[in-house]
């Protein structure tokens, strides 16, 4: 299912269709968080697969609107994710907690999506 999702993510890429590679990439995530973290390490600074997925996304570039529909969540939602997420990196911003992404792995720099902002 992965590879699925990553040829999809690429397609929408490809495609100019930001906000359906943003989901192709959200499902993605979570289809690989669920098939297995039980042998996975943990995330870092007490993260949760969804905390993950929401900084993956925020990493992106994308706003709480657009992490809001890749993910079918409201934008509230997304708002009150990144509220934790910058407590438990002890991050200012949104800015410094892709920075933190980054450090600690949970985003590649090298993905071209990564700077993509929809």
């Amino acid at each position: 299912a992965t590879a699925l999702l990553d040829g999809a993510a690429a397609a929408f890429a490809g495609l100019g269709m930001a906000n359906w590679e943003a989901r192709a990439r959200a499902a993605r995530d979570a289809v690989a968080g669920a098939s297995g973290r039980a042998g996975a390490p943990a995330l870092p600074a007490g993260l949760t697969e969804r905390e993950a997925g929401v900084l993956r996304l925020v990493a992106r570039g994308l706003a709480d609107r657009q992490v809001a529909d890749a993910i079918f969540v409201s934008p509230r939602t997304v708002h009150s994710h990144v509220r934790h997420l910058l407590a438990k990196t002890g991050t200012a911003n949104r800015t410094e907690l892709s920075v933190w992404a980054v450090q600690h792995g949970l985003v590649d720099p090298a993905d071209p999506s990564a700077t993509e902002s929809g």
